[in-house]
């Protein structure tokens, strides 16, 4: 239909993507936000059909995960939480839960937990204070005193997909996998505004 799909992290930060004549131009791919169309109900079904079987799922979309799921990357997001069947698809569940599960089950392979803390908070205080949906890692290293262990930490978070990296003009970026994820880490474990919680719709 030719108008972007922008979540609630782009709007926050970039307000001016609420304006309707922005939504139908070509987003800056460095921007917050995500750009992807739900699926309507034949593609739905079908893109359920194969996460089930790549990702080894039990059980079946429905209530309000099969609604979480009409968007690509929610998807991709539960079907990552609960792969292997490591545990039985819920048919209730909050989005709020949805992310506490997924940072829980992503740390467990961490093997120092409180430096992977320490690089997504800082990573994410840069997102919120630039509003660039990726950072130098030049920049988000700098500040800490840089050894092995935060180095082989930060592998850990990509090879997990955790964080995600790219490389522009010879230097290396990196940004979280999930907008929505990074915008719950950012609310609950950066600024801990766990007061919130009732009236957050992530």
């Amino acid at each position: 239909d030719g108008l972007q799909s922008f979540n609630l992290l782009a709007e926050n930060i970039t307000p001016s993507i609420l304006k309707p004549e922005e939504h139908t131009i070509t987003p800056d791919a460095n921007k917050i936000g995500m750009h992807l169309n739900e699926f309507n109900s034949e593609e739905l079904e079908e893109a359920i059909n194969n996460y089930k079987v790549a990702f080894s799922l039990d059980g079946d979309f429905s209530g309000e995960l099969r609604q979480e799921c009409q968007n690509p990357l929610m998807l991709r997001f539960v079907s990552e939480i609960f792969k292997d069947g490591t545990a039985k698809l819920p048919a209730s569940i909050t989005s709020l839960e949805l992310f506490e599960l997924y940072f829980q089950r992503k740390m467990e392979p961490v093997e120092n937990r409180s430096l992977a803390e320490i690089i997504l908070s800082r990573l994410a205080t840069l997102i919120f204070a630039s509003g660039y949906r990726s950072q130098l890692k030049d920049e988000v290293v700098s500040g800490f005193a840089w050894n092995n262990d935060y180095e082989i930490t930060l592998q850990s978070l990509f090879r997990l997909g955790v964080l995600s990296k790219t490389v522009v003009d010879e230097q290396e970026r990196v940004g979280f996998e999930f907008n929505k994820f990074l915008l719950y880490f950012y609310i609950f474990k950066v600024k801990r505004l766990h007061s919130v919680a009732p009236n957050l719709q992530i």
